[in-house]
């Protein structure tokens, strides 16, 4: 048994937001499976406008569609936070409704060369933030109360707790 081709459409984040629900919408109509937007960097200018977020664009054009699945293309961790991440597809995940939501996670190249980030000699890589973030991002997904990304409870200093020498 052979498994189900899909084709889907991949789009920037760049364009005008009228621009892509309504290429969003065309795809759904013309039946096609997914539409993916990739998050487009503030250096990637066109018509004169700064790139756009992809989390925010998603949102809309998956209530504007039907039955097309809305993906993000990819969203990394070195650009948002991955519990910023998790609330973000939580939101997509309502908006879109049951299995209509996909979300891409990735390093994003592009970004890191830009930041110059995962080059030689530092001290973690993308496979580590990567790895790290989809265990933060799964566990606020399941909805557990505290995560590795807590901060760490500690007391303030306070007067009565610093000692004289």
């Amino acid at each position: 048994m052979s498994m189900p081709f899909k084709i889907g459409v991949l789009q920037l984040s760049m364009e005008p937001l009228g621009e892509t629900v309504r290429m969003a919408q065309a795809c759904d109509a013309a039946g096609f499976d997914t539409f993916w937007l990739a998050e487009a960097y503030p250096w990637w200018r066109k018509h004169s406008m700064e790139a756009r977020s992809s989390t925010a664009i998603t949102a809309i054009a998956s209530r504007e569609t039907k039955k097309i699945v809305i993906g993000w293309g990819i969203i990394s961790p070195y650009t948002r936070h991955p519990v910023q991440i998790a609330m973000e597809a939580r939101v997509l995940q309502e908006a879109a409704g049951k299995d209509r939501f996909l979300l891409g996670l990735g390093a994003s190249k592009i970004f890191m060369k830009e930041i110059g980030e995962g080059e030689k000699g530092k001290d973690a890589g993308p496979a580590t933030v990567m790895r790290e973030s989809i265990e933060i991002i799964e566990a606020m997904l399941r909805a557990r109360t505290r995560t590795a990304c807590s901060p760490p409870v500690s007391p303030r200093p306070n007067s009565s707790s610093i000692r004289a020498r």
